[in-house]
């Protein structure tokens, strides 16, 4: 049974402070968990963690970023690449690091790589995850969409994500990456260095 590390940095993301925010939500930050998700926001607030440099621009079309807007009532305005996870994989980029398959996928991740996945493989990107740790390969067992107790083979790993706000194995029942193998389906590691062959 692998119990959930606990998050201390750095991981491959330089500095990010410890105890990072994994299952709540930030209150230094906004939420756009109601505008259809927060997983690219909290990436993005990893990124930040880390040390990594907002690409200011005056177009929420371009760039990377998230400033105050007003002062009476402040609130906050943001590029879609940090706030959308397709635009936020399109800006970060996947390096080629793409595949259908999940027992590839998963053998290939690493502590601290950002993660996404297009469920009808149209490269138009649905949500991103953060890997904290990864852990045995084994054959888990999993509950099908008809109730029917399966198993599947692959290298499980920690993320942490915001939308569903959880920090859990993936042989866990909690999130579900490991179900979304269709055939049509890709995942990709996010802005990683350098490349990774499937």
């Amino acid at each position: 049974h692998l119990h959930l590390p606990i998050v201390r940095l750095p991981f491959r993301i330089l500095k990010i402070t410890p105890m990072l925010q994994i299952s709540k939500k930030n209150p230094a930050y906004p939420d756009y968990a109601v505008q259809g998700g927060d997983c690219a926001n909290f990436a993005s607030q990893i990124l930040v963690a880390g040390g990594i440099k907002m690409h200011m621009s005056g177009s929420v079309n371009s760039g990377w970023w998230l400033k105050k807007i007003g002062t009476a009532n402040p609130g906050y305005s943001c590029s879609n690449s940090w706030c959308r996870a397709d635009s936020f994989v399109k800006f970060m980029g996947t390096s080629g690091n793409m595949t259908t398959n999940f027992k590839s996928f998963s053998a290939k991740l690493k502590a601290g790589d950002f993660i996404s996945y297009d469920q009808a493989g149209d490269k138009d990107w649905d949500h991103v995850g953060y890997v904290t740790a990864t852990g045995n390969y084994g054959t888990y067992d999993y509950i099908d969409s008809a109730g029917v107790t399966r198993s599947k083979s692959y290298t499980t790993f920690c993320v942490a994500q915001h939308s569903k706000d959880y920090y859990a194995w993936v042989h866990s029942r909690t999130n579900g990456w490991e179900l979304l193998e269709s055939g049509n389906n890709l995942y990709a590691i996010v802005r990683r260095g350098y490349s990774v062959n499937f």
